[in-house]
């Protein structure tokens, strides 16, 4: 029974995955310069474009598309790791 799911959830991974493939066609380009940023591979680079686009006009700086892709959660994390940090010094 067990199997039968992972195989059920395999085939609709995989069904998934192509679906992306189609839809990242004409953005191949832009995928591609995003991939040159260190550690971001094809998967960060498509939901990075499916996040916020390929038309970065709507961003007048990098602080602006920083400040839109924040989260609080991140934020805190990124603020108790500053914290930790300060206190060992």
């Amino acid at each position: 029974m067990h199997l039968q799911n992972i195989d059920h959830l395999a085939k609709q991974i995989k069904k998934l995955d192509e679906e992306i493939e189609k839809k990242m066609v004409p953005f191949q380009k832009e995928s591609k310069l995003i991939q040159t940023i260190p550690g971001i591979s094809e998967v960060n680079a498509s939901a990075i474009l499916a996040e916020i686009g390929a038309d970065m006009s709507q961003f007048p700086d990098e602080a602006h598309l920083s400040s839109w892709r924040r989260m609080p959660g991140q934020q805190r994390k990124c603020r108790q790791e500053e914290e930790r940090k300060n206190a060992e010094r």
